[in-house]
């Protein structure tokens, strides 16, 4: 077996497409594009998290706990390629790196954000063809 064809930092930073559920578990038209946790990006924002809430801690800062909070949605919106199929308000919704951060770390999205924090640390999305 060629070991390189499971590497799972190059699958992660390739991506994978991942089909969305709404909240109860319904079938939706949201495809989005994710890299995986191992990847480059991911990993990057990770560290950036981690430095933050160390820096608040140190300073014994107020937005300690809404970084905990927000944590896994911020990591779920650094894992964001693209999507297909996201509208807001009747009109297509561009896949940008803010949009991203908007929708993923907004409460009423937490179900969305909960499903791509969990494909990106799931190694069998990225080893899918």
């Amino acid at each position: 077996m060629d070991i390189g064809k499971l590497n799972m930092a190059d699958r992660g930073n390739a991506g994978a497409w991942i089909d969305i559920k709404g909240p109860d578990g319904s079938p939706t038209d949201i495809r989005v594009h994710i890299r995986g946790a191992r990847s480059d990006a991911v990993r990057l924002a990770v560290e950036r998290h981690q430095q933050a809430v160390a820096e608040a801690v140190r300073g014994k800062r107020p937005d300690f706990e809404a970084l905990e909070k927000t944590r896994d949605a911020e990591l779920a919106a650094a894992a964001v390629i693209d999507w297909t199929g996201m509208e807001e308000g009747g009109r297509p919704l561009p896949c940008t790196p803010g949009e991203a951060r908007r929708l993923l770390t907004h409460p009423g999205y937490d179900w969305l954000a909960a499903q791509v924090f969990n494909a990106a640390q799931d190694a069998a999305v990225f080893l899918t063809p």
